[in-house]
Parts: structure tokens; sequence; C-alpha cells
């Protein structure tokens, strides 16, 4: 049996002769501030995006409202008569969105594994790169001609890391920026003095930052290298 809900829902497709959605490409390299889109519905789908590095944003009705970053597979369902998008100039970057009334389209998102592109024959970070106290430390993503070689939306990033020390029971940890307690680190530990020992592990950033913090040692060698990254 169909329900006066379903009627209700093939009246309004009618009336929009089923035409209740509309794709546009947003061409990034061209700069634009706050540039009105006579478009109205109660849907906005970023459906996809040239890099995951885009940045722009959008406001909805009225251009004193705040702005919303467009970020891949973001979704926004509101009541809107028309919107304004904000972008520098970025050569070569788009941004597809899907435009709709009574209209949702679903993209459910993967986490996708992004091996380091370049080939390191040196390690990122090396001893002289640390200060070992027992406080914490902020560590800076390494960057590369272009910016930083791992980008802003990672959500993990996947290091390699091996250490030597004079003595034993020492520890060095990888953490979140804003960690305090030691529990979820990244942690490796000296069982024996003067013996290499390495660690795969997995940590959060946080605008290209994460922390750190090590025992005094003496470290003979702190060598960490990015591997890739989760985005």
């Amino acid at each position: 049996m169909i329900d006066n809900n379903f009627n209700k829902l093939l009246a309004e497709q009618v009336k929009h002769n089923w035409k209740n959605y509309k794709t546009l490409r947003i061409d990034l390299s061209i700069a634009r501030t706050k540039e009105l889109f006579n478009m109205a519905g109660k849907y906005i789908c970023v459906q996809d995006v040239s890099s995951r590095n885009v940045i722009a944003t959008i406001i909805l009705n009225e251009k004193e409202n705040d702005p919303l970053n467009l970020k891949n597979a973001l979704e926004i369902e509101t009541f809107f008569k028309e919107f304004y998008i904000t972008n520098t100039a970025q050569a070569g970057q788009w941004i597809d969105l899907i435009i709709g009334a009574d209209f949702a389209y679903k993209k459910k998102m993967r986490l996708n594994y992004i091996k380091r592109p370049d080939d390191p024959a040196v390690y990122d970070y090396t001893l002289p790169n640390f200060t070992c106290d027992n406080a914490w430390h902020y560590l800076a993503l390494p960057a590369t001609a272009a910016g930083f070689l791992v980008p802003t939306d990672a959500q993990l990033i996947h290091f390699n890391l091996n250490v030597n020390c004079t003595v034993n029971n020492q520890l060095f940890c990888l953490g979140f920026v804003g960690q305090i307690n030691l529990m979820t680190t990244a942690y490796i530990f000296t069982h024996l003095a003067n013996l290499t020992v390495c660690l795969d592990c997995w940590v959060q950033p946080s605008s290209n930052l994460i922390q750190y913090i090590g025992n005094p040692g003496p470290w003979n060698t702190i060598n960490l290298v990015v591997k890739g990254w989760l985005v």
C-alpha cells in the first residue's frame, strides 16, 4: 500500500518536474570573495575534490552568516535561497557540488593509506632534532619545497622510529598535541644499553604538529621517518 507520505513526496518531485538536483563544479583557479550563486534548495553535498588540500568556504542565505569549510563528502541539509563561495586562487583545483531539493546523495568515506611519494635516503629527524628532558615538546612534520610533506587533513601519520641509548630503562614517546599521560602514546623502551630498538607506529597530527617526550639518556641515536599517512 502506498502511504500518504509517499504521495506527498511524489507530488514534490512532480512540482520540480523531476529536476530536483544539479551538479556544479567550482573552479578554484579563480579567486572569489563571497561570490553569489543564485541557487535554492535543501541539500548540498561535496561530491568530489581535485585534492584533499583544496581550501574554500560556503555561506548560506546571507553574507553575514558564518562560513563553512567545504571538505570532501561534506553534507549540508537545510533550506537555503542562495549561497556564497570564497576561495583563494588555487591553480588546477576544483570542487564538485551537488545541489538538491527533496534529494539526498550519501557518500560513505573510507580512510585511504597514502604511501610517502618519495624514497628518502635519510631520516626526517635525528638526535639533534630532539630535546630529551622528561618534558613534552612539539615536533613539526617534515616540509618540502612545495610545503608540508603530509597533507593537513591527514588523520594518522605512519612513522618508523629507532633509538639507541647508552643506558637501559630509558623511554621515548610520540603523542598527539595536548597529550599529557603516556598510556596511549607510541613509545619505545631501551631494555639494554647500546642496543638499537625499532618501532612502527601511528600518531594523530594536529596542524602538522605532533608531540614527543624522552628520558635524558644520554642517547646515541634517535631516528624518525614518515612512511605514509591515512586520509
